[in-house]
């Protein structure tokens, strides 16, 4: 199921692809539970075929769910973590929220650096995503103040929505620094 929820994606039939997905997430969470690593997998899966969709805030939702369990089950510096990570950091930029984004970038950098070391390509993508973040970040809300309002707005409405953007990275920053 996992595989065909992958090739609906790739297709670009993300609607198709997001029903497989929860789906198999569904399934998974029966059969092996919440914390089973095959489970976790599932959930990053359908986070990331959430923000293909646009549907940022739910793949927000996922996202958090998906780095908290992994954090818990699979430890902070696992590579399935640090990918839950970057994940998280990539759909937060999306939503304007760029302090925690790179905050969550530079977590996923620092643990990629220790895990697999400096020259390994996943490290280097990591570096690569954390030196555009602050470059979008400043260049988009530094020069439009309509950009800085809707970036407020998310983040409270996250908030409101029990997400709370920045509560959750206090709670964990610096554990890989």
């Amino acid at each position: 199921m996992s595989n065909l929820a992958q090739v609906l994606e790739s297709q670009g039939k993300y609607e198709d692809a997001e029903s497989m997905n929860r789906q198999t997430l569904a399934l998974k969470e029966t059969v092996l539970g919440r914390e089973h690593p095959s489970t976790l997998t599932s959930m990053s899966n359908l986070a990331l075929v959430l923000g293909h969709q646009g549907k940022y805030e739910d793949a927000e939702a996922m996202n958090r769910q998906t780095l908290a369990l992994s954090e818990t089950v699979l430890g902070r510096e696992h590579p399935s973590t640090l990918t839950s990570m970057n994940n998280l950091a990539h759909v937060l930029a999306k939503l304007y929220c760029y302090h925690e984004s790179l905050a969550l970038y530079e977590r996923a950098c620092a643990g990629c650096h220790i895990v697999f070391g400096e020259d390994h390509p996943t490290t280097q993508c990591m570096q690569q995503k954390n030196q555009c973040t602050p470059v979008l970040a400043s260049a988009t809300l530094d020069s439009n103040p309509m950009m800085q309002q809707q970036a407020r707005v998310k983040g409270k409405n996250a908030r409101k929505a029990g997400l709370p953007a920045q509560a959750s990275l206090s709670s964990t920053s610096g554990a890989l620094a």
